[in-house]
């Protein structure tokens, strides 16, 4: 309307017909006309802002398993609001001892008893970082729809690992000498050398020797609490075994 007002008033005022401050009073008129549509536009965005901010969108499909906030409340930033299940999918975060992660991988298989219920997964990824104070590593095992399992639950968890050739002593083996692990090798001359070794995994009775023995190398696998270094010792029967 104030733009139709001008152009009106112009006209006339090229015909001698109304006066120059009329136009002027029309411009001004149309100034102002033009700075309440920029105003009214910018209180429009506005409010349109703050509405999208009501909106909240997932950043993918799943199925929302816990409400955080009550309708109407104005969450602070990094709030939790929703916790939602992924795709509906389900994992298990599986606690695993550090010294085990290395023979863990993604893809590997893995059997997940809930009771008397076994269910088979997958590993997925590994957590990059390793509890400081029980030296656990989480791994996250996806689980199959439709087993009846849901969040929170606990189970238990095997990792199929793939099987690697390792240097391995009976348990029974491996003795303790100023607080370090000690296994006594058996020498050619029939006495016993007390031999510091890195020890491993732990298996049925096994464990692991990842540094001190060599493989095939004869050691004490009975009454190493009474030995000490170059003790002597005889070979008992034919199983091998080294005793006092």
């Amino acid at each position: 309307l104030a733009r139709a007002e001008l152009s009106r008033t112009s006209a006339l005022a090229r015909d001698a017909i109304t006066s120059r401050q009329m136009v002027e009073n029309r411009q001004a008129a149309l100034l102002q006309a033009e700075a309440r549509l920029a105003a009214a536009r910018a209180r429009r965005d506005e409010a349109a802002a703050r509405l999208a901010q009501t909106h909240m969108v997932a950043p993918t499909d799943g199925i929302v398993a816990r409400r955080s906030v009550a309708l109407g409340s104005v969450p602070t930033p990094g709030q939790e609001v929703y916790r939602i299940i992924r795709d509906g999918r389900l994992e298990l975060a599986a606690k695993v001892p550090e010294l085990s992660l290395h023979s863990v991988a993604p893809g590997l298989p893995v059997s997940v008893r809930h009771g008397e219920h076994r269910i088979e997964g997958l590993v997925r990824a590994i957590a990059p970082l390793v509890d400081t104070a029980t030296r656990l590593g989480l791994v996250y095992v996806t689980l199959p729809e439709g087993r009846g399992l849901r969040p929170g639950m606990f189970a238990d968890a095997e990792i199929m690992t793939k099987a690697l050739p390792v240097t391995a002593v009976p348990e029974q083996a491996v003795g303790i000498r100023g607080g370090v692990p000690v296994a006594f090798v058996l020498g050619d001359d029939g006495h016993v050398f007390a031999r510091q070794v890195a020890v491993g995994m732990r298996h049925e009775g096994f464990v692991e020797i990842r540094g001190g023995l060599q493989p095939g190398e004869r050691v004490v696998t009975s009454g190493t609490g009474f030995l000490v270094d170059r003790s002597p010792v005889r070979i008992a029967g034919s199983d091998d075994h080294a005793q006092r």
